[in-house]
């Protein structure tokens, strides 16, 4: 791709509709605002990856929700700078943040840092083309849809016993839920662990829908 074409990218779900205008925030990477001319956001590979836009009236596509609004990932993540931009997420929660000319991972449920050693355009070449598996979490959208399961455009999966947990490997269930929602549950979660040790016990207390 020799622009960031988002329309482009394999399986595209659903899309935003286009800007109304040029105001897009100054701090925005050159390629960002190109993609964002093109198309203002889109969920892509099936549901795995959602790269935002900029959207008033859908909170969960919005950037500036997740940067600087009510759902700031700045205050949220000590590991995450004001300046960070949070431009795209996997079906997993996890966010992805564009941070002085390269893409981070934050992982969701520990607020640890990942670098994915690529630009903008790479990330969506490299990264999220060649290796959904590992960067967008294509597997479980696999599981969770060879279950009946359907992931609707502003959801991501809730994954039970976390991944970050040993019992994980033994498998998991997994539970569409707003992304937003998502977000407040995997930082709560990440501040209460955030200074326990390695190999800490920790117990989960399940509440039951009634």
């Amino acid at each position: 791709m020799n622009m960031i074409d988002l329309v482009a990218l394999p399986n595209v779900v659903w899309r935003a509709e286009p800007l109304l205008s040029a105001d897009v925030p100054a701090e925005f990477p050159a390629d960002l605002k190109t993609s964002l001319a093109i198309a203002n956001g889109v969920v892509a590979f099936g549901g795995a990856l959602h790269i935002r836009g900029l959207s008033r009236a859908e909170r969960w596509h919005d950037i500036l929700e997740v940067w600087t609004g009510s759902h700031s990932l700045a205050t949220r993540y000590p590991r995450i700078r004001q300046s960070d931009i949070p431009f795209a997420e996997n079906c997993l929660g996890d966010q992805f943040i564009w941070r002085d000319g390269a893409v981070l991972q934050l992982i969701a449920e520990t607020g640890e840092l990942e670098s994915v050693d690529a630009s903008l355009r790479t990330f969506y070449e490299r990264c999220a083309a060649r290796d959904p598996e590992i960067w967008l979490g294509t597997n479980f959208l696999r599981q969770f849809e060879s279950d009946g399961g359907h992931l609707a455009p502003g959801q991501v999966l809730l994954v039970y016993p976390p991944l970050t947990f040993a019992e994980s490997e033994h498998g998991v269930s997994l539970k569409a839920i707003d992304a937003l929602e998502s977000l407040d549950y995997w930082s709560e979660f990440a501040r209460k662990i955030r200074n326990l040790p390695e190999g800490a016990k920790v117990e989960l207390v399940v509440k039951r829908e009634r």
